[in-house]
């Protein structure tokens, strides 16, 4: 009485060629907010942060669904007999990540679009 052949476990998200691609734009993204952020540029202030307001919102968006992998898929706070107050641990979570996110996207666009 031996068991059956496993079957192959699914590939990961980001092993699949759809979450490389994703990868790969969420760091072309946070690397061209960070080189927008640290460089100089001429003209005035207000295109700087135009610029940056735009460059951190598509960071943020780009960042609702590894936040959401990461508050859903937890291994910790979980809660298997109360799966309503599971989802609302979940969704906890990924609200303080997300607003931690935004305010310090806000807090470096403001110091660098300061002077």
């Amino acid at each position: 009485m031996s068991a059956g052949p496993m079957a192959p476990r699914p590939r990961r998200w980001y092993r699949h060629p759809l979450g490389i691609a994703y990868l790969v734009i969420l760091g072309l993204v946070v690397l061209v907010a960070l080189i927008a952020t640290i460089v100089p540029m001429g003209g005035s202030r207000a295109d700087k942060s135009i610029i940056l307001m735009v460059l951190y919102a598509a960071v943020g968006l780009l960042m609702l669904f590894p936040l959401g992998a990461l508050a859903f898929g937890r291994g910790f706070l979980r809660l298997t007999r109360h799966p309503a107050a599971d989802l609302l641990v979940g969704l906890f979570l990924f609200a303080v990540a997300q607003g931690a996110l935004v305010m310090f996207l806000f807090v470096a666009c403001a110091g660098a679009t300061r002077s």
